[in-house]
């Protein structure tokens, strides 16, 4: 039996390649006021999944890697160079399938990212208005 027979072939498509490239969407929020201040919020066939920005977002990971105990040698290959965001998810998913790291762990790491870009976002500063741009993964 042919699962697809009442799928568009090509949302089928599109759905396996994002898949493999973990991100199917993603907003970007700026501060009108400061235009160092920004986030982006990385979703997953709807799921909020990833989170980055902020003033120190490499603090904020090795902050929620030493919450967590885990390896430092990981965490070196992290936040080494200028990795994108995708890299740095990717590389989170790459350490889980060779069981560097467990799926709780994991998921604890992307909660942590997402709650202290959410609550940093959301806090009232001197920033302003906040402004936003929905930046769609292709199509």
């Amino acid at each position: 039996m042919d699962v697809s027979s009442g799928f568009d072939r090509s949302a089928i498509a599109w759905l396996q390649h994002y898949s493999k490239h973990r991100f199917t969407g993603e907003l970007q929020v700026r501060a009108v006021a400061d235009a160092t201040a920004q986030w982006s919020l990385f979703f997953c066939l709807g799921r909020l999944i990833w989170a980055t920005g902020g003033c120190h977002p490499h603090r904020r990971i090795s902050r929620i890697w030493r919450r967590h105990h885990l390896d430092k040698a990981f965490l070196g290959e992290f936040l080494l160079g200028d990795r994108s965001e995708v890299e740095r998810y990717t590389l989170l998913a790459d350490l889980l399938a060779r069981r560097y790291l467990t799926q709780v762990q994991v998921q604890a790491i992307a909660s942590d990212a997402l709650q202290e870009v959410l609550l940093t976002s959301c806090k009232p500063t001197s920033m302003g208005n906040l402004s936003f741009k929905k930046i769609p993964m292709g199509r």
